[in-house]
């Protein structure tokens, strides 16, 4: 599923792992994604499953892997969930983010 409104949402909101607002992207997530939702070969995965990280946490993500970035491949999927249902409203998307920043490093 394609939805640009919700991409350009996502890269206004502040990087979920370091925090930085600016060189957001909406980085699409393969990994404890529902397999309806995973995409294909050579294909995204849809847009409601897209975290806000900076460009350099996205390289990251990249070079390392899901697995490896996220170690709970679990957490970045629910955030994905939670900020599709929240898109568009920035106030509570933010403190979502916030929320899942303090959990994702405290299992650093």
């Amino acid at each position: 599923m394609r939805d640009a409104k919700h991409l350009s949402f996502v890269r206004k909101l502040p990087c979920c792992v370091c925090l930085r607002m600016d060189t957001v992207q909406a980085a699409h997530l393969r990994k404890g994604v529902p397999l309806e939702h995973k995409g294909g070969m050579g294909l995204k995965p849809s847009d409601c499953y897209t975290t806000p990280l900076c460009h350099e946490c996205h390289s990251l993500q990249h070079n390392k892997g899901e697995d490896t970035f996220w170690k709970d491949v679990s957490l970045p999927s629910s955030l994905a969930e939670s900020l599709y249902k929240l898109s568009g409203d920035r106030e509570k998307s933010i403190q979502t983010i916030l929320r899942f920043n303090r959990v994702l490093r405290s299992k650093k």
